[in-house]
């Protein structure tokens, strides 16, 4: 599958380095419930090994009373809880809202004490975590917000098949958020270097859940394995290239690199095909696909253990059902 890459983002020159920002708090939540491979290989009478083979996940959080919203309002409050900054606009990232025709993210601010501030969702499907944390960095270097709070939860579980093994093995729920605020601000400070953007609408039906009109049903997940596999390692792969292609950098001289967690297997392929040290990569947090959170909650880890003060080249790479797909490369300032 080769991607069209006549679009994915148009380099901005001077400007693209004005955009910046710094990274003060960020915060985490995951559902009570988890559900391991020992029990989904006893449900549908497979071996663990199976399902390892598969996609090398071992454990996935499972909300059963937790909804998106409140697993979000848990991330924000988390990240609140870590700074005195007070954001003036929220995002929240997620493809799986709890309503339909209604944002989450205003209920998201009240709950959290942030009252009548600017706040919208964003759905960029597994990239909403990215596309959310890209928009903040845009906003705040344009003067219209000074700081912003990116949220990104969702509760894929919810939308699966009982008896689809193929997508129960994958998805995990979960959210995470960062507070972002301008330049200096105390926190290590990340300069866009490169970024792309890009979509492929002949593959919507890849993956998706549609709408029912039986009372009561949630609509469930249908998803084209073996394509979105082969979409998700040839895009992340070509994507990279492009990012350190527009940044002047050889692939090699980065000092992290945060994917998309779709799951180790992806993981593995896209690492075998790029000259980047493996001591570059976070290790998998064996948590899941956790749709527009995944991202986001691998860079939440990584910024407490104090990445983004280390100084550097910083990469993070996101694709996701639509088709779509969006990367950039940062540049870590010292603090």
């Amino acid at each position: 599958m080769q991607i069209q890459t006549a679009y994915l983002g148009t380099p901005l020159g001077q400007k693209q380095s004005q955009i910046a920002g710094a990274i003060l708090a960020a915060g985490t939540a995951l559902p009570k419930q988890v559900l391991t491979s020992t029990e989904l290989a006893a449900e549908f009478n497979v071996s663990e090994d199976w399902i390892h083979r598969r996609c090398g996940i071992d454990r996935r959080f499972v909300a059963s009373e937790e909804t998106t919203t409140s697993l979000g309002s848990v991330a924000a409050a988390n990240a609140l809880a870590h700074s005195s900054v007070t954001p003036d606009l929220l995002l929240c990232a997620t493809y799986s809202p709890d309503r339909i025709l209604t944002p989450i993210a205003p209920r998201i601010a009240s709950l959290v004490g942030l009252g009548p501030i600017a706040a919208f969702d964003i759905n960029a499907a597994c990239c909403g975590g990215l596309t959310a944390m890209l928009s903040a960095f845009a906003f705040i270097s344009s003067g219209l917000f000074r700081n912003v709070l990116v949220v990104a939860a969702d509760t894929t579980t919810k939308h699966l098949a009982q008896d689809d093994l193929n997508t129960r093995m994958l998805f995990s729920d979960g959210a995470a958020a960062i507070l972002i605020g301008p330049p200096d601000e105390g926190g290590g400070t990340l300069s866009l270097k490169a970024h792309r953007f890009g979509s492929d609408g002949r593959k919507f039906d890849y993956f998706g859940a549609d709408w029912t009109q039986h009372e009561k049903a949630r609509p469930t997940v249908r998803m084209d394995g073996p394509a979105i596999y082969r979409f998700a390692v040839e895009t992340g792969v070509q994507i990279l290239r492009e990012l350190c292609s527009d940044a002047e950098i050889d692939p090699s001289s980065l000092n992290r690199v945060i994917f998309h967690q779709a799951n180790p297997r992806i993981l593995r392929a896209i690492q075998e095909a790029l000259p980047i040290p493996m001591d570059r990569w976070p290790g998998s947090l064996q948590l899941g696909n956790l749709a527009s959170a995944s991202l986001l909650y691998l860079f939440a880890n990584e910024f407490e253990r104090g990445v983004t003060r280390k100084g550097g080249q910083l990469a993070l790479v996101s694709f996701g059902a639509g088709l779509s797909w969006v990367g950039a490369i940062m540049e870590v300032s010292r603090t």
